[in-house]
């Protein structure tokens, strides 16, 4: 019976063995993050302003599978794209660099909606 050699190790160690075996596996497993941030946060504002994708596509003219797409994570919409959004949907976009707590690596982007009228979204 084989044992796992990853037990016992903590999360940042597992990333760090796994960037040395796959070079830029930290930066994919990072871009791959951001894309669901952003449909994550997206859905939620969307959702809270009683919009459907259709909707929301009509007032920043694009598509509601354009739309569906960045909410499943599976595009990254471009900053354009978030201003309109944002505007649309009557939210300011913040973009902010956190340091990533691995010794290595740089800083991430998150940008995370923010209602204008202080309510989060």
């Amino acid at each position: 019976m084989a044992t796992n050699p990853h037990i016992g190790m903590t999360a940042d160690e597992w990333f760090e063995e796994e960037e040395q075996r796959s070079p830029g596996f930290i930066e994919e497993v990072d871009q791959e993050a951001l894309k669901l941030g952003i449909g994550y946060e997206l859905k939620k504002v969307r959702v809270a302003e009683g919009l459907t994708r259709k909707q929301l596509a009509e007032k920043i003219s694009t598509t509601p599978s354009r739309i569906a797409r960045v909410e499943q994570g599976k595009t990254r919409p471009d900053v354009a794209m978030l201003q309109r959004i944002g505007t649309a949907l009557g939210y300011a976009v913040h973009v902010a660099f956190a340091r990533r707590k691995r010794a290595k690596a740089g800083a991430s982007v998150l940008l995370r909606a923010r209602s204008r009228g202080g309510r989060r979204g």
